[in-house]
């Protein structure tokens, strides 16, 4: 895996979004393309507990500091955020 600028920092906010989020939040790497890209994924229960998790995060002051100190750090891609509901098949 090639060394990319930042990265223990991106990976450390992300691990600490399990607060945020849940436990099952599982992190990802890619092993191909674009080096550096970091995704995260939390598998919810219904598409009600994933409202009830964003109307959490939405009240709570800490997160949004988080976010700017993230965004002060470049520790993401402005407008490079892809975030998808997927359904198992």
């Amino acid at each position: 895996m090639p060394r990319v600028p930042g990265q223990p920092s991106r990976l450390s906010f992300v691990a600490s979004e399990k607060k945020h989020n849940s436990p099952a939040v599982q992190i990802y790497l890619y092993a191909f393309g674009q080096a550096g890209t970091i995704r995260w994924i939390v598998d919810f229960e219904n598409l009600a507990s994933i409202g009830a998790s964003h109307a959490a995060i939405s009240k709570d002051p800490e997160y949004f500091e988080k976010l700017k100190e993230a965004e002060s750090k470049n520790l993401f891609v402005p407008g490079d955020l892809d975030d998808v509901v997927l359904r198992a098949v």
